[in-house]
């Protein structure tokens, strides 16, 4: 194996992805790394990436896909590089936090906390953004009136 590997998959990702790609504890690099770059062109197409991309951590990956879709965050990557790094820096932040998970607690309640940080997190985020979304719109309507 040659000794960049796995990590020259990091120069097909946007930079500001590197650190979270190569420091979570979720799966291993070998297998996290060359499906980074599908799920960055999954999300800025506005879809769920292939479930078989997971990351080398099957449980922990497929509790958070479904919420992709479920909080409407593939409309906001679609088309926009900045929402998908972003919801990727969220996605492996909360997939690391998994390791802080205390010895006696099952690794499945584990990963039902994260899935409902991650929910969580997305729900406030998307408030403000729905809100600010709504007054823009408002102001727009504002100005057809003069």
């Amino acid at each position: 194996m040659a000794p960049d590997r796995p990590y020259h998959h990091l120069a097909g990702l946007p930079r500001e992805l590197w650190r979270w790609a190569v420091v979570c504890s979720s799966g291993q690099p070998r297998e996290r790394l060359p499906q980074m770059g599908h799920w960055v062109a999954a999300l800025m197409d506005g879809a769920l990436p292939d479930p078989a991309h997971d990351f080398g951590d099957a449980a922990a990956t497929q509790a958070l896909r479904p919420l992709l879709a479920e909080l409407d965050l593939l409309t906001l990557t679609r088309g926009s590089p900045a929402l998908t790094r972003q919801v990727m820096q969220s996605l492996l932040w909360h997939l690391d936090s998994l390791i802080d998970r205390p010895a006696d607690v099952p690794r499945a309640q584990a990963i039902a906390t994260m899935q409902a940080g991650f929910r969580e997190s997305w729900d406030v985020q998307r408030q403000g953004w729905d809100e600010v979304l709504a007054l823009l719109q408002s102001l727009g309507d504002l100005a057809h009136l003069r």
